[in-house]
């Protein structure tokens, strides 16, 4: 230090260590500000691969990021529109699917209490009735007509943040910041997880609408909005697949039975067998892997901080920060 204070590692690592409490306890502070801001930043970063493929196939930015905000804002209002009367007409079944829930319970324990099992000394009755578990899929369907309310808020600010992100990328392709800059920093620690969430993105977007045309065709209600839960619940490691599929196999167990519920299964799995073993590692570059432990932990702090959106960005936030820590290593090892 400049006083010719010498900072011990040990003092080092309890300063590093209270700041990042004090700015995670701020962060969680404004999670719903935050979630808005990243939310909208995740979807910019998944579609601005597009308006940068039309920049190479020599168009202009203008007409190209014009080209990508219509579609866009088509879409996004198309799809929120679609969602909202879908997720409308799930909450107003809820009472219809806990009466079901309640009468394939009352089957099964019947089922098993002919064949000699005592089901109270196993599973007691009260333990997750079927009255609150259905109240807590109307809480999570509650929190996403929450977010639809928001719907439009999301893509205007997505909307602005791809024109900027895209406008960054032409002036450092085009070297109008200088070497050292915060920008140029910025790109370095931002490339990775910007070429993940775009894969990641572009990727399950597709294998959401293959989802959700399985739906269709095996004739499910609320495949638009199982297959926008999947697009979401993709960018959840480890768990996503088994919380995306859950809700669309209640509800074809529920109203269909169990034979075309497996179906279900069955083919969420095979499909994404087939992304994540075939498709996306012919994308995805080693650089981009990161290890189970910071994946799982990232996991577990990023929900903490942020909640559900948390488990959402927990990689790329990851990604983001392990980046920001070897870059300031780097810095470190650098200066005299």
């Amino acid at each position: 230090m400049k006083d010719g204070t010498i900072l011990t590692p040990s003092l080092r690592f309890l300063i590093g260590g209270a700041c990042i409490v004090i700015i995670g306890a701020g962060m969680k502070a404004a999670a719903p500000v935050l979630n808005l801001i990243l939310l909208s930043y995740l979807l910019a970063q998944s579609v601005i691969p597009f308006p940068i493929w039309l920049i190479r196939k020599r168009f202009k930015s203008g007409p190209a990021v014009a080209l990508t905000i219509v579609a866009l804002l088509f879409g996004g209002l198309l799809l929120i529109s679609l969602l909202g009367a879908s997720v409308g007409g799930l909450i107003e079944k809820l009472p219809v699917y806990q009466e079901k829930l309640t009468g394939l319970r009352d089957t099964i324990v019947t089922f098993l209490t002919a064949r000699g099992v005592d089901v109270a000394k196993l599973v007691p009755s009260d333990v997750v009735p079927p009255k609150s578990l259905i109240a807590l899929f109307g809480g999570v369907l509650g929190a996403v007509a929450g977010v639809l309310g928001n719907g439009f808020l999301l893509l205007l600010v997505t909307i602005f943040m791809l024109i900027e992100l895209v406008a960054v990328q032409i002036k450092l392709n085009e070297g109008q910041y200088p070497d050292g800059s915060m920008m140029h920093r910025f790109e370095e620690i931002s490339k990775d997880t910007r070429k993940y969430v775009a894969i990641t993105g572009i990727s399950g977007l597709v294998q959401a609408a293959i989802n959700a045309g399985v739906l269709m065709v095996l004739g499910i209600d609320f495949a638009a909005t199982f297959g926008v839960l999947f697009f979401f619940c993709n960018f959840i490691p480890a768990v996503g697949l088994l919380i995306a599929v859950i809700p669309p196999f209640l509800i074809t167990l529920l109203d269909h039975g169990l034979v075309r519920a497996l179906y279900v299964l069955a083919s969420w799995w095979f499909i994404n067998v087939i992304f994540d073993n075939i498709i996306r590692p012919k994308f995805m570059k080693k650089g981009l892997r990161i290890p189970l432990l910071s994946i799982i932990l990232g996991l577990v702090i990023w929900a903490w901080v942020l909640g559900p959106v948390g488990a959402i960005l927990a990689i790329p936030l990851t990604m983001a920060v392990i980046r920001l820590v070897q870059y300031a290593e780097k810095a470190a090892q650098t200066q005299p």
